[in-house]
Order: C-alpha cells, then sequence, then structure tokens
C-alpha cells in the first residue's frame, strides 16, 4: 500500500512538473511574441491562440505535442527578425551611398522623385491594405468573443449538447485563426522581401543611372524600361497576392458568419425542445395529480369502513375482558363457598343430608316411647334445619352451573377469534363488492342527474363544466411557422386517405397569415375546390376542433345562430355554435385550436344574424362579450360572465364558405374589410406525403407566439410599405377616379398580414399582393362597377406598376391585382 501512495505521489509530482513546464513554455512564448510583434508594426498573430491554450484544460495534451512545433516556428522566425534587422542596416548603408550618388546626379532627381513618390503611394497602400486586415482580426475576435458569450449562455441553461456544438465550433474557429495568423505573417515576410528586392533594384537603378552619366544613354533608357515593367510586375503580384488575401479573408468571415447562424439554429431548437420536455413534465405532473386524487378518493370510504370495523373490534375485546374478569371474580366466590363446606363437591353435600334424613327418621322412631311433644319440636326444628341445607344446595348448584356456562365460554373465545378473522376477510369481499355496487349507482345517480338537468337553464353548458375539466396533455408547440406550413400541407393530404387533399403552398401561407390577422374568414371559389375541407383538414391536423354549421336562409339575428332563451320553461334551448363557443373555453380545449365553420355563410345576410359577433371582434380580446339573457340566471355554467354573458375567447375562428349565385347575398362592405378573404382555384399536383407526423396536438399559445414574433420581426419593414403607398400615385387616381381609400384597418391588417406570410416561407411580395387584391381591388370596391371605365382601369393599372417599382422598391409585379383588374376590363368590353 505505501508503495502504491509513493507511485501515486511520484506521478502526481511529475504532472505538476509537467504542468509547470508547460506554463513556463507558454510564457516563454507569450514573452518571445511580445517582444517580437512591435518588431511586424501592429500584427499579433499569435496572441489569441497562446492565450486560448493557457486557459483551456481539455486541450494541454494537444498544446504539448503543438509546443515543439510553435516553438521551432518561434526559432526561425527570430532567424528572420536579425536577416530583417540585418538587412534594415545594409539598407541604411546603402541609402547613405545613394544620398551621396544623388549629390552627383542632380540630372536624374526628378525621375528619383518619382520613383520614391511611387514607392511612397505602393507603401501607403500597404498599410491601408494592412489596416483593412487589422480590422477584419478585431471583427474575428469580436466574434469569438461573441460565441464565448453564446458558450456561457449554453452553460447556464444545462444545454449540454449545445456546449459540445460551441466547443467544436470554437475549435474550428481557433484553427481558422491560426491559420490566417500564419498567411498574415506569411504575407508580411513577403512583403518585406518584396520591399528588399525594390530597393535593390533602386540601387541598380542608381548604379545604371551612374552608368549613364558616364555616357551610356541607351542602355540607361532600356534599363529604365526594364525597371518600369519589373516595378509593374511587381505590383500586379502583389495587387493579384492581396485581393487573393482579401476573397480568402471575405470566405473565412462569411463561412464564420454561417457557423454562428448555424449555432443560433441549433440553440433554438434545443430552447423548443427544452419548452417540450417542460410541457411534457408539466402534463405529466398534472396527470400524477389528477390519479392521485382519484386512488384517495376511491379508497377513502374503504379506509374508513376499515377503521369503524377496528374499533368495532377494539371494543368488543374490551368487553371481553371485562366479562372475564366478572366471570373471575365469581369463581373465587365459589371457590371461598366450597371451602367454606370444606372442600366438599354436591355429591358429598347431597350424601350428608341422606344420612341426616336417616339419622332423623331413627331419631324418630327412638323417641316415639318419649315424650312426644318434645320429639315433635325437635323434628320441626331438624325440619326446618334440612329445607334451609336444601335452599342454600339448590342455589349453589345454579351458581355452579352458571360458571361452568362461563368457563364454556372462556374456552371457545379463542377460536370465536379464529372465526372473527375469517368474518373479517369476508367483510372484505363484501366491502369490495360493496364498492362495485357503489360505482354502479353513482353512475346511476350521474345519470339521473343528467335527466334532471332539464331544469337548469343551460343544461348543455353545465354538462361541460365536469365533462372537460381537465387540462389536456401532451400538447406540443409548432416547428417555426415554414416548418407548420408544410406540416399543415402534408397532413391535409394524409388525414383524408379516401380524398386526399392537395392544397398549393401558397394557400396554406394565406391562409396561416388570415389566422393572424383576423379572427373571421371567408372562402370563396367555384364547387369542389376544396373550401370546406380546408377548415375541416385543419383542423384535425392540429388536432383542434371543428363545428360545422349550416347556415339557413332565413336566419334574421343571433338566436338562429346560438340559440334561444324560452321564458316560460325558463330554459335556454343551446345550439352547436353556443356549444362551440362556450367549450373553447374550458381547461381541454383552451390551448387548442377551436373552428366554428359557416357553411354558406350567405344565405342569408351575416350582416343580421352575424351582427354581434362582427361588433364584438372590433374590440380588444378580453372585452368581446355576447349578451345571452337580460337577468342573471341560478345554476348557471361556471364561466358565463354575470350568469348571463359569453365571452368570445381568442382561440375560435370563424370560417364561412360563400358561394355567389340567384340563392345566395352579397356580402356587405364593413363584412369584407373585417375578414380574411382567400378564393380557392382547382387543388394543386399530387405529391408525397409521407414525412407527415400525426396525431399532434398543437398549442394554440405557441402558434399565437410566432405569429407575434414574425410581426415584430417585420413590422419596420411593412410600415414603410404602407407609408410608400399612402404617398404613392396610386392613392391619388383611386380617390379622384375611384373615391376609394382605406383607413387604420386596413394597415392593422397589413402588419399581421404580411409577415406571417414572409415567415411561413412566401415573399413580402405575395402578402401585400393578396392583400391589395382583396381589400382595394375586390368586386364592388374598385372592380365590378358601373360608373368606370377601361380607360380608368389602365390607369389605375399603370400607376399601380409604377408605385409597386418605382415607390415601393419591389420585385416582379402584383400578378393577382393585376389579374382582377384585367378580369373586370374583359368584363367592360363585354358589355356587362
Amino acid at each position: 500500500m505505501a508503495k502504491k501512495n509513493r507511485n501515486k505521489n511520484s506521478n502526481h509530482n511529475h504532472t505538476n512538473e509537467k504542468e509547470k513546464s508547460t506554463t513556463k513554455s507558454f510564457g516563454a512564448i507569450k514573452s518571445f511574441i511580445n517582444k517580437a510583434v512591435p518588431v511586424a508594426e501592429g500584427i499579433s498573430p499569435l496572441q489569441s491562440d497562446v492565450s486560448v491554450l493557457e486557459q483551456d484544460p481539455t486541450m494541454k495534451k494537444q498544446a504539448e505535442t503543438a509546443l515543439q512545433e510553435i516553438q521551432s516556428l518561434l526559432v526561425a522566425l527570430q532567424g528572420k527578425i536579425k536577416e530583417h534587422s540585418e538587412a534594415k542596416g545594409n539598407y541604411d548603408k546603402l541609402s547613405e551611398q545613394a544620398a551621396n550618388l544623388q549629390a552627383e546626379l542632380k540630372c536624374n532627381e526628378s525621375e528619383l522623385n518619382q520613383l520614391k513618390n511611387a514607392l511612397d503611394n505602393d507603401t501607403q497602400k500597404l498599410k491601408e491594405k494592412e489596416r483593412v486586415l487589422n480590422i477584419k482580426e478585431t471583427e474575428q475576435l469580436a466574434l469569438q468573443e461573441e460565441i464565448d458569450e453564446q458558450r456561457s449562455e449554453a452553460e447556464a441553461g444545462f444545454v449540454r449538447l449545445l456546449k459540445e456544438a460551441i466547443e467544436k465550433k470554437s475549435a474550428k474557429l481557433l484553427e481558422l485563426e491560426n491559420e490566417h495568423n500564419k498567411k498574415l505573417a506569411d504575407d508580411w515576410n513577403k512583403l518585406k522581401q518584396l520591399q528588399s528586392t525594390l530597393l535593390e533594384k533602386q540601387r541598380e537603378l542608381d548604379q545604371r543611372e551612374a552608368d549613364a552619366r558616364a555616357g551610356f544613354i541607351v542602355e540607361r533608357e532600356d534599363l529604365q524600361k526594364k525597371l518600369q515593367q519589373e516595378r509593374q510586375r511587381l505590383l500586379d503580384e502583389i495587387n493579384v497576392k492581396h485581393k487573393l488575401q482579401q476573397d480568402n479573408l471575405d470566405t473565412e468571415v462569411l463561412n464564420i458568419e454561417k457557423r454562428k447562424l448555424e449555432l443560433e439554429s441549433d440553440n433554438k431548437e434545443l430552447k423548443r425542445e427544452q419548452q417540450i420536455l417542460e410541457m411534457r413534465k408539466r402534463s405529466q405532473q398534472e396527470w400524477e395529480l389528477s390519479k392521485e386524487d382519484e386512488i384517495r378518493h376511491h379508497f377513502s370510504s374503504e379506509i374508513s369502513s376499515l377503521q369503524s370495523q377496528l374499533e368495532q373490534e377494539r371494543q368488543c375485546r374490551t368487553q371481553d375482558q371485562e366479562q372475564i374478569a366478572n366471570l373471575q371474580k365469581e369463581l373465587i366466590k365459589f371457590k371461598d363457598l366450597e371451602r367454606s363446606l370444606n372442600n366438599a363437591n354436591i355429591e358429598d353435600v347431597q350424601a350428608e343430608l341422606a344420612g341426616l334424613r336417616q339419622q332423623n327418621k331413627e331419631l324418630k322412631e327412638r323417641a316415639y316411647i318419649s315424650d312426644a311433644e318434645d320429639l315433635e319440636e325437635k323434628c320441626e326444628i331438624l325440619e326446618e334445619r334440612v329445607h334451609d341445607q336444601q335452599d342454600t344446595i339448590s342455589d349453589l348448584r345454579r351458581e355452579y352451573e352458571e360458571t361452568q356456562a362461563e368457563l364454556h365460554k372462556i374456552r371457545l373465545s379463542t377460536a370465536e377469534k379464529h372465526n372473527l378473522a375469517k368474518e373479517k376477510r369476508v367483510l372484505e369481499l363484501h366491502n369490495r363488492a360493496l364498492d362495485s355496487a357503489v360505482e354502479g349507482l353513482q353512475h346511476q345517480l350521474d345519470d339521473l342527474i343528467e335527466k334532471h338537468q332539464g331544469s337548469k337553464v343551460f343544461p348543455a353548458l353545465s354538462s361541460m363544466d365536469q365533462k372537460h375539466r381537465r387540462d389536456a396533455v401532451n400538447i406540443q408547440p409548432i416547428p417555426g411557422l415554414k416548418g407548420f406550413a408544410e406540416q399543415l400541407r402534408l397532413g391535409m393530404a394524409s388525414v383524408y386517405p379516401g380524398s386526399p387533399l392537395y392544397y398549393q403552398e401558397k394557400d396554406i401561407r394565406l391562409f396561416l397569415g388570415g389566422l393572424a390577422m383576423s379572427n373571421l374568414h371567408i372562402l370563396q371559389g367555384m364547387s369542389g375546390t376544396g373550401k370546406t375541407s380546408l377548415a375541416k383538414a385543419f383542423a384535425k391536423v392540429v388536432g383542434g376542433n371543428c363545428t360545422d354549421i349550416a347556415v339557413q336562409a332565413g336566419w334574421r339575428d343571433k338566436d338562429d345562430l346560438i340559440g334561444h332563451y324560452n321564458a316560460f320553461e325558463k330554459k335556454f334551448y343551446e345550439r352547436e355554435a353556443l356549444q362551440a363557443l362556450y367549450r373553447a373555453q374550458l381547461p381541454e380545449y383552451k390551448d387548442r385550436v377551436n373552428i366554428i365553420l359557416l357553411d354558406e355563410m350567405n344565405l342569408s345576410r351575416p350582416e343580421q344574424y352575424f351582427a354581434e359577433f362582427l361588433s364584438a371582434m372590433e374590440k380588444q380580446p378580453g372585452d368581446r362579450e355576447i349578451v345571452l339573457v337580460e337577468n342573471e340566471q341560478k345554476n348557471a355554467p361556471n364561466l358565463l360572465k354575470e350568469g348571463r354573458i359569453l365571452k368570445v375567447p381568442e382561440n375560435v375562428w370563424f370560417i364561412g364558405t360563400a358561394n355567389h349565385d340567384e340563392t345566395t347575398n352579397e356580402f356587405a362592405d364593413k363584412t369584407y374589410d373585417r375578414s380574411h378573404v382567400m378564393e380557392l382555384v382547382r387543388n394543386a399536383d399530387k405529391f408525397n406525403a409521407d414525412a407527415y407526423e400525426p396525431n399532434v396536438i398543437y398549442s394554440y399559445k405557441s402558434m399565437q407566439s410566432e405569429f407575434d414574433e414574425a410581426c415584430n420581426n417585420g413590422e419596420r419593414k411593412v410600415t414603410q410599405l404602407m407609408n410608400g403607398l399612402i404617398d404613392s400615385e396610386l392613392r391619388t387616381i383611386l380617390e379622384n377616379s375611384f373615391d376609394v381609400s382605406w383607413g387604420n384597418r386596413l394597415e392593422r391588417h397589413a402588419l399581421r398580414f404580411i409577415p406571417v406570410v414572409k415567415a411561413s416561407g412566401g415573399t413580402i411580395e405575395e402578402g401585400l399582393d393578396h392583400l391589395l387584391a382583396t381589400k382595394i381591388f375586390r368586386q364592388g370596391k374598385v372592380t365590378g362597377r358601373f360608373d368606370i371605365s377601361g380607360t380608368d382601369l389602365d390607369a389605375v393599372s399603370n400607376a399601380l406598376k409604377a408605385t409597386w417599382k418605382d415607390k415601393l422598391k419591389l420585385e416582379g409585379e402584383p400578378i393577382y391585382s393585376l389579374s382582377v383588374i384585367e378580369k373586370d376590363r374583359k368584363r367592360l368590353e363585354r358589355g356587362a
């Protein structure tokens, strides 16, 4: 054991010495670099590398192997610096000789000055390029600091995978930084070499100029031309190399930015997974609590019954102990009586009594001769004694029999205890049977309660309070708007295997934008384009609820939609729409998407039967209310305000389908302005939907959160677009020729609609084009009128194109809006 300890201590000391030597090596290298850095004019290629090696304990082994290579490179660098200092000394000597020669060559002084100015300009350019490189290096250091901050945030957030990813990316970044620093050092050496080459060329020029002064004028001119060509070639090489270096730096910066984006996306994905885990954990805890309550409620009655039985057993035991104590006292009395009779038993007493009777008879015979009176008196006395003895004997016999019976009971008590245990087990079985019978009776009671709920004002809503009182489980957040749109498209093609629905990607994006913009949708299009199926399939894919309501011709007010109150019966007849609105507020559905589908919405006028809802949706979400009855009702459902007012929840969307023929009514402007309008065309081509993830319930709150985030990100751009429209030629023509303008509602809708369309995979142009076509250029507002001409349509079309490209600086053309205008132009040409 001591030997092992000595080995451990020696190994530990060896490790400490090794670490100290490594630290000393780091310090030596760092001090050497600090001395070498001023020579390189501000460039510090290995400073960040040494600091990372000192701080990162996981790279010690790699650092030890790399230290030798770094030291050899430093020795080589020191040699280069010595050579540079020697070259500098030679340069000083040559400068003195050049000054002497320049004094002699005054005639060529102008040419030399030009060459010097060119060299100074080149040197200035090189310094400028070096400064740009230093700026790039500073940006790299700033990026490294951001990555370090993200690493610290990841360590604080218990996400181990993100930490490993950041460490890998940091290692790669250090490698790139080392390569970049090495390239900078090499380029600096090359620049020094080029500078020395230029100095040599300058000395050759001076020599040749001296020769020219001696009379070699033609050779001087040739040499000057060659020198100029050589100088130009060297400058070209320097420019090419610098350009390549700059391109490499730009490429590295782009790679670093890409890695940064990847880290941010990984961080966001890990946060999303963390939210999913927290939601699942919370759902599991709620489920466990509910199960615990059920088990406690189920076994509480059984526990109380067993406790009462145990209490009865204790009382019986106490009574038995008291009875045993009384019997023991009587037994003691009986033994005392037995001792008073000289321990004689019943037979002895009877024999003694028989003897006394025989003696009495003999005495009577003997005294027959004697005095009869005396004998008679004696006989009477003896008879009295005999009667007394007989009474005593009968009492003793009765007590004896009672004592024997009590003893028999005591002997049977042990067997009775065993029998009681058996009876207890039988009673437990009976209790279980009784529990099942009680449960059956509870079901019968619930049925009776349901039957008698007709006495409540809102029977259906009251029953929902009990039916949907538990929170939904396994609700998941949506995977980003773009991924969510793709899942919706794949899901709608999969939820109905017999008749799959193939919608275009653009339709899904516009539908999501409409969900963020308004709680009222109007789906138009010819029959068979999937208007009704879109709403039902969407609710099924997201795990929500869809209530299908067939609108009837002749509906006049909200009673036709949600039901009415019968004052005589004191009962509210709740229709499906009212139940759907109430269901959406209950715990099981409050975090899920709820759809109320108004099929053939314009068979009656929505401005009449849907008027109160149109008014409510213009208010803030918390103030949207519908009054059901005038007075407060007793035994009202839990979620009715004051027992008579229904709140319109935010997680409910009214989606109406509309056809336009002789049996339907046209929508009023206020209905169009407050709703999201989509016109569906034929279904898209078939595609593979195997990537769809079925049976997922998406959270309404997470979807709303993604909507809000997208709107915040795109608010500035959309505001600029709307301000551009206000000051555009398009608005002037619309106001002057069509008497059309827009208010704050259009701007609010644009701020919610366009960013969500873009975040779902579309473009700003796509969202703005749809909004203009359905809000401004729709039928009855700009198009479909009889007081305009083709010239007016041409003017508004040209103004739209000019505003789109010149004022708003948008790409492409507003295809949807232009197609609406062109369709109306054809109508006018037909004379319709």
